[in-house]
């Protein structure tokens, strides 16, 4: 069963774009797809016109990507987990980016907390965290907001509002709402 098929986006940013559909439907995949954590049997997909098959590393360098699951490593602390995803992804300046990641993701208070002694709220701050690491021009927002309750739903959508100034953002969902 073919999810994806001639699927043609011209995306221009800073904005934020949601892709609305049932569970099933393929946005995970989509979304994988322009993460470039899935090979496309065919096409390309480019970003600034960097092709994410021929220019891997420097398209990678130009995303952030939140997976619906992501990896937290549970016997890590906050700051230790940001410090080994800012080395993986080679950002230079790793701990000023980590201060400014804290920071806008409201994570200073659990720095030195373990991954596995989180809410989920903290959990999915941590998560976009991650993803903000490399100051992405797409950030790419697999459910983010599953498991928050409203007053994080809140907070989220605040720190969204605030990234869309300078960061094409395409996130996906099934609440109809959001």
């Amino acid at each position: 069963q073919k999810i994806l098929n001639n699927v043609s986006l011209t995306l221009s940013g800073p904005q934020i774009i949601t892709i609305l559909g049932p569970n099933g439907a393929g946005k995970s995949t989509l979304l994988k797809s322009i993460a470039a954590e899935l090979y496309c049997q065919s096409g390309t997909i480019r970003l600034n016109d960097i092709d994410n098959n021929q220019q891997r590393l420097e398209y990678l360098a130009q995303i952030g990507y939140m997976p619906e699951i992501s990896l937290i490593i549970s016997e890590l602390t906050v700051h230790e987990q940001l410090s080994l995803i800012a080395n993986m992804r080679r950002i230079k300046a790793s701990e000023k980016s980590i201060k400014r990641v804290m920071d806008s993701c409201q994570l200073q208070t659990v720095k030195n907390k373990r991954t596995n002694q989180l809410s989920l709220g903290f959990r999915q701050r941590l998560n976009l965290a991650q993803a903000l690491l490399n100051e992405p021009k797409l950030l790419i927002l697999d459910e983010p907001l599953n498991g928050l309750d409203p007053h994080l739903i809140i907070e989220f959508r605040n720190t969204l509002n605030a990234l869309k100034k300078d960061t094409l953002i395409i996130m996906s969902t099934h609440y109809l709402a959001e």
